[in-house]
């Protein structure tokens, strides 16, 4: 009787537990998957900005060192000066060829005072015009170097800098470099599994300039290939199609956007899609820079070990199920010889309450460190630490892991204690302890299930009670047992009464309940472990019939006593009595109590 009471207290619980920790662990890792999308997509994107901005720095401090070069030069300055310039063209080129195959420089411009071009080193049979720039209009306001992205007569996208060019007496007129977007963002493309594309704005450009563009600067392109972008980069055919709507669905130009991201499924293949967007000097968006990276690979490797860890959590599982079983019928085969001997001879009933003990403490102390993961990932998966759970349900079950382990946890507890005491293993630290400041205590951690249970907390600690002398932990231990013991055993509506008094050399802690009572012939059998009454009144309460035999003990263990006042229907009224403290004067007098509900 004693063993089937064990297996419906502990395997119940655990079974539940276990099982549904298996569920929710291999929902949320479903739902992993996607948070790991994004998180791979996240950390791409950040990097390929972060490169990106590098290389948009150092192209600045190219430029800035290559107008140190060109200033330095003596032959060129004078050119400028004289505005002689085919003796400006014939200096300048040779360090501008070196520029564009070193350095990736494809502009040099010479502007005069005015903004007007003087020569044009890429393009020298272009002349005499007057680029409306904000580069150089910056430039002009402020007479100090300016740079910034701009987007060119063409539709292409140009990192552009400007700066004035004085001699010791008067301001000559300006020098433009210029390296373009495309060969700044190609340069970033670490392997075969990143491709990038540079759009812009079809409202920015017009449509036959940036046919010209493109045609004389070699590309392909198809102006309807998207709806509101053109691509100023690579050939259009490198698109894949499953893009397509990702970039259809850029808006049309405006301040920069949060990171978009979009995961596609291209083929057999897994792509990862962001899309950056690109201010011009003015901090206006002009275009788009499209980031794809090929996670097939990652993909597969995510699923190989998804799959490793459902293998490995069904084998644990079933290697916790045996283990325990194996213990638990060794215990319980230990405990039959033991109580056949008992029969025989007082010797075999010893050996078979020492055998009981064992079987306790070893059961207990096996169960608390899987129970302790249960609880621990349940808590996690609970206050949702790795990521939202969206499912309703699947929080309710959650939550319904978490109260089965905390409930199986307490049960344990107690099995232990019963265990220690039983064993004379249990030792006391008394100390001297104020009535209200325990029962305070006390009423303020059963006040949440008072209330979700309806009944009122009422508590009655006259002043100047003397201190009693007890170990707190277990004076707690008793009255949270005695506290909750009534909730659970009061009906919606009802009362639970703590008042404290003097009782002979000894003070008394009592606790009236209105709830359900029982017979008094019945109360010396819910003094006994695993025993639970099974009338109408209390069949439906949960528990394993521990938490008045452990009170009872450890009243009696301080050198108090127990009695329980009780009536089917008129409630139950438990009084435990504790020895008082030595006099000493340093404890300030107990409060009054109110009603807490």
């Amino acid at each position: 009787m004693y063993q089937a009471g064990l297996k419906r207290a502990i395997l119940g619980p655990l079974i539940v537990a276990l099982a549904g920790l298996a569920v929710a662990f291999a929902v949320i890792l479903s739902m992993t998957r996607e948070q790991l999308y994004q998180r791979d997509l996240q950390h791409a994107v950040q990097g390929f900005r972060s490169r990106l901005d590098g290389r948009i720095d150092k192209a600045v401090r190219t430029m800035e060192a290559a107008l140190a070069a060109v200033q330095s030069d003596p032959r060129i300055d004078a050119a400028f000066a004289a505005r002689d310039r085919q003796k400006l063209l014939s200096t300048a080129e040779p360090l501008f060829r070196r520029l564009n195959a070193e350095q990736r420089i494809s502009h040099l411009y010479f502007l005069d005072a005015d903004g007007r071009v003087v020569l044009r080193v890429h393009a020298p049979e272009d002349h005499g015009d007057m680029p409306a720039r904000a580069t150089l209009r910056r430039a002009r306001e402020a007479e100090v170097a300016s740079h910034g992205i701009e987007l060119g007569p063409y539709g292409t996208l140009t990192l552009r800098l400007v700066a004035p060019w004085r001699d010791r007496t008067q301001r000559l007129g300006y020098v433009e470099f210029g390296i373009e977007l495309e060969d700044l963002v190609g340069g970033l493309q670490r392997d075969e599994t990143m491709r990038s594309f540079v759009f812009v704005y079809k409202d920015l450009v017009e449509r036959a300039a940036w046919e010209r563009g493109m045609a004389l600067f070699g590309r392909k392109g198809e102006w309807d290939r998207f709806r509101q972008v053109v691509l100023i980069s690579h050939d259009a055919a490198e698109i894949t199609p499953a893009l397509r709507p990702v970039i259809d669905a850029l808006g049309p130009g405006g301040r920069p956007e949060d990171l978009r991201s979009a995961r596609i499924e291209d083929g057999h293949r897994q792509l990862l899609v962001a899309l950056l967007g690109v201010e011009d000097i003015t901090g206006w968006e002009v275009g788009k820079v499209a980031v794809t990276a090929d996670v097939t690979a990652v993909r597969q490797g995510f699923y190989r070990d998804l799959a490793w860890i459902g293998v490995l959590t069904a084998v644990v599982g079933l290697v916790l199920a045996s283990a325990f079983y194996w213990l638990l019928d060794r215990v319980q085969k230990r405990l039959a010889s033991a109580e056949t001997r008992l029969v025989e001879t007082a010797r075999a009933a010893q050996a078979a309450s020492e055998a009981k003990t064992m079987f306790l403490a070893v059961v207990s102390h096996e169960l608390r460190t899987p129970l302790n993961a249960i609880i621990g990932f349940s808590e996690m998966m609970k206050g949702e630490m790795l990521g939202p759970i969206d499912n309703a349900a699947y929080k309710g079950y959650v939550g319904d892991i978490h109260r089965s382990g905390s409930d199986l946890l307490r049960l344990i507890n107690d099995i232990l204690d019963i265990a220690r005491l039983e064993g004379g293993h249990i030792e006391l630290k008394p100390q001297r302890l104020a009535p209200a400041d325990v029962a305070g205590a006390c009423l303020r951690s059963v006040a949440g299930r008072a209330r979700r249970e309806g009944v009122s907390l009422i508590h009655d600690i006259p002043s100047g009670l003397p201190p009693v002398l007890a170990d707190e932990l277990r004076l707690k231990q008793i009255l949270l047992n005695l506290l909750t013991n009534a909730i659970k055993f009061t009906p919606t509506g009802g009362s639970v009464r703590l008042e404290a008094a003097m009782d002979g050399g000894m003070l008394a802690f009592s606790i009236a309940d209105t709830g359900v009572g029982m017979r008094p012939e019945d109360v010396p059998r819910v003094l006994d472990p695993f025993v639970q009454l099974a009338d109408q009144m209390t069949r439906h309460h949960e528990g394993a019939g521990l938490g008045l035999p452990l009170t009872k003990n450890l009243v009696e263990l301080h050198g108090g006593h127990l009695t329980i006042e009780t009536a089917p229907g008129r409630g139950t009224t438990v009084t435990a009595t504790f020895p008082l403290a030595p006099a000493n004067d340093d404890l300030a007098p107990a409060a009054e109590g109110e009603a807490v509900r």
